[in-house]
Formats: C-alpha cells, sequence, structure tokens
C-alpha cells in the first residue's frame, strides 16, 4: 500500500472515530445513562484517540519523507507479533472456555477478542524494541 493512501485511509478513520466518541459523550449526557459499560466505551475510545496521535505523526512525517509505508522490518515484526500473539490467544481462549459457566457469553467473548488485540499489541510493542531472538 502507498504511504499516501494510508496516510488519507488513517485520517478517514480518525475522523470517523473521533465523530463516534463526540456521537457517545452527546448521548451520554443527553440520556443521563452512566452506567458502567457506557463509562468503559467512552474511555476505551478516548484511549485510543491518544494512541493513534503519535501513528499519525509518524506516518505524516514518512509521508514527508518519502518512506515507504511497510518496510521489510516492520512485515516482520508483524508476522513475529502476530505469531505469538495467536499462541498466547489460543491458551486465553482455552483458559476462558473453562471458565465459561462462571462468565456469560458476551463477557466470554468480549474478553477473549480484547485479549487478543493487548495480546498483539504487547507482542508488537516487544518486537519492535527488543528486537529478534
Amino acid at each position: 500500500m502507498n504511504s499516501k493512501i494510508a496516510l488519507t485511509i488513517f485520517s478517514v478513520l480518525s475522523v470517523a472515530l473521533i465523530g463516534g466518541l463526540l456521537f457517545q459523550i452527546v448521548m451520554l449526557f443527553r440520556t443521563g445513562a452512566t452506567g458502567t459499560s457506557e463509562l468503559v466505551m467512552t474511555i476505551a475510545m478516548m484511549v485510543t484517540m491518544l494512541i493513534l496521535i503519535p501513528i499519525f505523526l509518524n506516518l505524516r512525517k514518512d509521508v514527508k519523507a518519502g518512506l515507504p509505508h511497510d518496510d521489510e522490518l516492520s512485515k516482520k515484526v508483524k508476522m513475529f507479533a502476530a505469531g505469538y500473539s495467536y499462541y498466547a490467544s489460543l491458551i486465553f481462549w482455552l483458559v476462558l472456555f473453562a471458565f465459561h459457566s462462571y462468565i456469560q457469553k458476551d463477557d466470554l467473548i468480549m474478553l477473549g477478542l480484547a485479549f487478543m488485540i493487548l495480546s498483539f499489541g504487547v507482542n508488537w510493542l516487544f518486537a519492535r524494541r527488543k528486537g529478534f531472538q
């Protein structure tokens, strides 16, 4: 994928996320429903936005410098992180299914998906910072 196309797609998705966050906040204040799930979802969206800001700035800097979006090292880091996060998520899914009688089905799926995302992010950061062994 071209760096300019990636920057455009990332910008559109970021604007959509900001719009969704603002809509969520307006709806929370309008309905007065400040339940736990609404607050957790709003906080998660805000954290996601804060994470996206440095990514957007780095991508913009790379586009201005004319650097490619995906080089060989970044592809290798993604593959390394994907492999280890797949293994970790399989183990976590087995643990979740072992305790499925204590957890509701919706919470079970959300916990599994959240761990998969978190596992990929942690493995990606580890591979990016420490390198490969």
